[in-house]
């Protein structure tokens, strides 16, 4: 064969091989376009009959959407666990939630606790509840919003011998154990070893921590306390047991660090979301904070539970958000506007 041939055939692969290389392109392009124009099971749920009103940490002004549903927990035991799909980032472990399962149902009747880490699948996030079945009450708690409700945990001594779950009666045996999971935040983290409690006003049910986790699992603080006697110190109508605090020693640990998580740069006529987020990475809710700006007329913000989202203005400027609690300033964050620098 001559040179010419072989400088032929050569051309035609060439030729070949680019056309196949064309068919790649195309179909990838075809493909990431189906992907983009795909509804997904969730976005037709959520926007349904189906999903639910969720109200986060006691704030009924504003409730994100939800569906419920069951499945079989990812263990050897054949229990079935509760979940909530919701959109990203609204909720996180340690989160308190309340909603209606039917139309009769009164949703302040019952609070859940998110207990578990969160799933993220294609485009919402999966989460655990269980249902809170008892609240911690104590002095400490005097002249705030908790004074009389307390916090909702959810109690059991399933890791302690014999299977049993505590509910508005009493659990039987004086020497019973029991494990408490209640949400962490700053009035919680108070509570200490030697702290006892009165769950639902009766003075057979009667406790005293013994043990305390807390960096475990972000969000949620564990407490292992013992069955103890009464006192005639305890206030039973109110469900409040007797704690000697000059005496005690109360347990609190060093202050929360927060920070601003989000981008250092938004571009003209962009928005960018920003969350407040706690010690351990996790995004904390907004409610109850206060949030300012250095300068209103360089970006619009608007917000939900946990997100914070900035339209940029103006370019060629810096805005400061900060974040406060009552007159404490949490964190603050410069963010850069525009994209001519």
């Amino acid at each position: 064969m001559d040179t010419n041939m072989l400088k032929l055939f050569k051309n035609i692969g060439a030729i070949g091989q680019c056309k196949i290389q064309k068919e790649i392109c195309r179909g990838i392009k075809t493909y990431n376009e189906a992907l983009d124009n795909m509804i997904y099971d969730f976005y037709i749920r959520i926007n349904s009959k189906e999903a639910k009103d969720i109200y986060v940490n006691f704030n009924y002004d504003s409730p994100i959407k939800g569906i419920t549903g069951l499945s079989k927990k990812q263990t050897a035991s054949a229990d079935m666990e509760t979940y909530l799909r919701v959109y990203p980032n609204t909720l996180t472990r340690g989160d308190y939630v309340q909603f209606s399962f039917n139309e009769w149902d009164d949703f302040h009747k019952s609070v859940y606790l998110i207990t578990s880490d969160t799933e993220r699948e294609e485009v919402n996030d999966k989460l655990v509840f269980l249902k809170c079945n008892a609240d911690l009450r104590w002095e400490g708690l005097k002249d705030t919003p908790y004074e009389k409700v307390g916090f909702p945990c959810v109690a059991s001594n399933d890791s302690y011998g014999s299977k049993t779950s505590l509910t508005n009666t009493f659990l039987a045996n004086q020497d019973t154990k029991v494990k408490i999971l209640i949400q962490s935040n700053e009035y919680t983290k108070k509570i200490g070893r030697n702290w006892r409690f009165i769950f639902g006003g009766s003075d057979t049910d009667i406790f005293e921590v013994v043990d305390i986790t807390r960096a475990l699992d972000e969000g949620l603080i564990v407490l292992i306390a013992k069955k103890v006697e009464t006192r005639i110190e305890d206030n039973m109508e109110d469900s409040i047991a007797f704690n000697n605090f000059n005496t005690m020693v109360i347990d609190i640990p060093e202050k929360e660090k927060y920070q601003i998580e989000g981008a250092d740069l938004i571009p003209m006529g962009e928005t960018c979301d920003y969350y407040l987020t706690d010690s351990q990475g996790l995004a904390i809710s907004l409610t109850g904070l206060t949030l300012e700006l250095s300068d209103k007329k360089l970006v619009s913000l608007t917000k939900n539970i946990k997100t914070i989202h900035l339209k940029c203005l103006q370019e060629r400027e810096v805005v400061t958000l900060i974040i406060k609690r009552d007159e404490e300033i949490l964190c603050k964050k410069n963010i850069y506007l525009g994209e001519d620098w």
